[in-house]
């Protein structure tokens, strides 16, 4: 009897022990917890005070890589706007994507921040191969640029650079796309270099409601003597025949010193089965001699 109650006198201290030390751990959880919270607390609001709000991480410098000088004039002052304000308080995307919007010439543009205090933007501008003519308000018509992309712009340039782009006269916006591809095929393809047929001799080139092409050689080249090339439509599988056929023309041409006012090459290739792509290099080519060469 002695000995059990010995039993439950033992046991009701051990139950008592077994709570105190829970309380304890649960008092000691919570202290360390409240601490925890005030050092993360006034932690965070000392590390916003010093990325915010310090001296330290404020932006004091702006800079612009070398280009354009009126384009890195227009965005460093764009850049500007950002000095007093802290270095991580702003969206470089978003400032990139509006720079970029408001000037289409831009085709890259990354804004980078120096830490702690500087932000620095690095620019390319786009490489135009091309021009197209709009009319404005008044009717006058005003160029714009157009690059490999098929990006069409407005840039500041000297009218002697423009005069060397070739000029798309298109009907729609689409038909830029293919005066691109008909621009890059003729660039690359294998020539006479002494036959003067090169991208700069292009002076215009012309997409119709139908697709069709045609092209005007400098005026100003007198090799060219301004004459109008009737390509037809454009067909990447048939440009290499069309381009052979018509360069053996325009070389017989030259031999003979002759002058023509067009040439119609849309006859040409025939279908058939002994060329390249299945076609033959052949077909009727109209050569219309100019009226000053008919006088002579």
């Amino acid at each position: 009897m002695v000995k059990r109650r010995k039993q439950r006198v033992v046991l009701r201290a051990k139950v008592r022990d077994m709570h105190r030390r829970t309380i304890s751990r649960v008092f000691s959880a919570v202290i360390k917890l409240l601490a925890l919270v005030l050092v993360v607390v006034y932690g965070g609001k000392a590390l916003h005070k010093l990325f915010f709000r310090s001296d330290f991480f404020m932006v004091k410098s702006v800079e612009v890589a070398a280009g354009d000088e009126e384009l890195s004039a227009m965005i460093l002052n764009k850049l500007a706007a950002l000095k007093g304000r802290s270095i991580l308080r702003f969206s470089a995307s978003r400032l990139e994507n509006d720079l970029k919007y408001e000037n289409p010439g831009i085709k890259t543009l990354s804004v980078r921040r120096i830490y702690p205090d500087k932000v620095r933007a690095v620019y390319k501008l786009r490489e135009p191969v091309a021009c197209t003519a709009r009319g404005n308000a008044s009717g006058a018509p005003v160029f714009f640029l157009i690059d490999e992309e098929g990006v069409i712009f407005d840039r500041n340039v000297q009218v002697r650079e423009r005069n060397l782009l070739p000029e798309f006269v298109v009907c729609s916006t689409g038909d830029v796309r293919v005066a691109l591809n008909f621009l890059k095929a003729w660039s690359i393809y294998p020539r006479d270099n002494s036959l003067q047929l090169s991208t700069a001799s292009l002076c215009s080139v012309n997409v119709d409601q139908w697709g069709e092409i045609t092209l005007d050689l400098d005026k100003s080249d007198p090799g060219t003597n301004g004459t109008r090339i009737i390509w037809g439509g454009y067909d990447p599988k048939t440009f290499a025949e069309k381009f052979a056929r018509f360069q053996d023309v325009w070389q017989d041409l030259q031999k003979k010193s002759m002058k023509v006012e067009y040439v119609d090459l849309r006859d040409v290739p025939q279908e058939g089965g002994s060329g390249i792509s299945g076609t033959e290099m052949v077909g009727r080519v109209v050569v219309r001699p100019s009226p000053a060469q008919k006088r002579t």
